[in-house]
């Protein structure tokens, strides 16, 4: 409980605040249940000290504390049904798979349709790390290829696009708000959108004209975004390959 809130604040709560707290942290399981008056007798407080601390810490009440110290506790739940070592077997598994999964034909045809045209790559967070590493190997084919890096910009010259335009969207998820926001926008034009995403139905996948996919385990140990973009990039390296090829003949 002490990771959700800095050092400073845990200094500001006074001596018998921090009693409350070191308490909660270590009966969590039966303060969440808990009426303010019972977690006051067992820290030997008043309830007004208990109220003081909450909102110190940045809460309303103590009602508000206690849904936050549930929530705690599902997480912790959730991450505690891993099994150490579960998670390398299943990035193993995704890697593994990844070679089944990369249809080699289908990027061959997607090579001859936007080699010639004006292509352009969106991605948000991690998935943008893809479209840099595309945007490099593109530029060293001599494509002519533009990263979008600033959305609102994205959004303005996406309504102009024609048919001599291609963006390919990157996204684990295909269901972040400026990812699918952007896909709207180009579907209204003549430009063809391609999308890669995880496996499976999302926004942007049924919105686009051309759909790869890569495995992208989630990982529920973790709150942060720590879904591996691997398999991204082993589509996005075979697309590469191929392109390559596609340009020497």
């Amino acid at each position: 409980m002490y990771n959700y809130f800095s050092p400073e604040i845990i200094e500001s709560l006074n001596g018998s605040e921090k009693s409350v707290f070191k308490y909660s942290y270590e009966q969590i399981k039966s303060v969440k249940d808990m009426k303010i008056q019972d977690l006051a007798d067992a820290c030997f407080v008043s309830k007004t000290t208990v109220v003081r601390m909450c909102q110190k810490l940045g809460f309303e009440g103590f009602t508000e504390f206690r849904y936050f110290l549930r929530t705690v506790l599902e997480k912790e739940s959730k991450k505690s049904q891993y099994v150490k070592g579960e998670i390398h077997r299943i990035r193993q598994y995704d890697y593994s798979s990844m070679f089944q999964i990369i249809n080699y034909e289908q990027l061959k045809d997607v090579a001859n349709k936007i080699r010639d045209k004006r292509i352009y790559l969106f991605g948000k967070g991690l998935s943008q790390l893809i479209c840099n590493y595309l945007l490099i190997q593109f530029s060293l084919l001599d494509l002519h290829v533009t990263l979008f890096e600033n959305s609102h910009l994205a959004r303005n010259l996406g309504k102009k696009m024609t048919e001599d335009d291609v963006v390919i969207i990157i996204s684990a998820s295909g269901k972040t708000a400026q990812v699918v926001d952007m896909a709207q926008i180009v579907k209204n034009t003549r430009a063809t959108l391609i999308s890669l995403t995880g496996v499976g139905i999302n926004p942007l996948s049924q919105m686009a004209d051309i759909t790869l996919f890569a495995l992208s385990s989630d990982d529920k140990r973790v709150d942060f975004d720590n879904q591996s973009r691997v398999g991204f990039l082993m589509v996005v390296q075979a697309l590469v390959d191929v392109m390559i090829e596609e340009i020497m003949n």
